[in-house]
């Protein structure tokens, strides 16, 4: 019941003692989720706690642009998107346009492209990342298993490339099965190639 997150169940030294605050972009859609967001990235103003972005929808994107654009004003270190979030995002019309915007960005960010892979932006330079050669049965989850993925990896000291691989390869175990999560052992499978890569 997410909806109904508010700022008075934060416990701040908790997110003060993390690595990362992952802020999903759907927070933006309920007034208070989006304080509660906020609050947050207040008392993070001093703390060497990394800020991460997801932008979860285009249509969001486009309908709370205010809001995002706020939360970026807190300074973020990561945002993840599919191409059409980050057209969005950019407020441009191509994907090219908005992977030059995001070149100019202090942050990094992850665009998941499908079939095409992924590419992340990073200090005035993009690393494309094949996709996996799989059947797709389901999309629903895959962007969430990118980001949690890639930030797995990037707490562990891997290299933005090893990331951005393991996360494609993640997000595909997903888009195989049907649902947005996998079993126990589907997961135990997706640890497994972090450690042997």
């Amino acid at each position: 019941m997410s909806a109904f997150l508010g700022k008075s169940d934060i416990d701040f030294d908790v997110v003060e003692n993390s690595k990362i605050f992952y802020i999903e972009g759907y927070m933006v859609t309920s007034d208070d989720n989006f304080n509660a967001v906020i609050s947050v990235l207040e008392h993070l103003k001093d703390k060497d706690v990394k800020k991460a972005l997801s932008l979860s929808d285009s249509g969001i994107v486009h309908g709370f642009k205010d809001k995002f654009d706020l939360i970026e004003s807190y300074g973020l270190d990561m945002v993840f998107c599919n191409d059409d979030e980050a057209i969005a995002f950019s407020g441009k019309e191509t994907l090219e346009e908005a992977v030059t915007f995001y070149k100019n960005k202090s942050y990094m960010t992850a665009i998941t492209k499908g079939a095409e892979g992924s590419v992340v932006i990073e200090n005035g330079g993009e690393q494309l990342a094949p996709a996996e050669k799989i059947t797709p049965i389901d999309t629903n989850g895959a962007g969430d298993m990118f980001a949690g993925s890639f930030m797995h990896a990037y707490l562990q000291g891997n290299s933005i490339s090893t990331c951005a691989e393991f996360a494609n390869y993640a997000s595909s175990k997903v888009v195989e099965t049907f649902g947005p999560r996998l079993t126990g052992n589907g997961y135990a499978e997706v640890l497994n190639k972090l450690k042997n890569s």
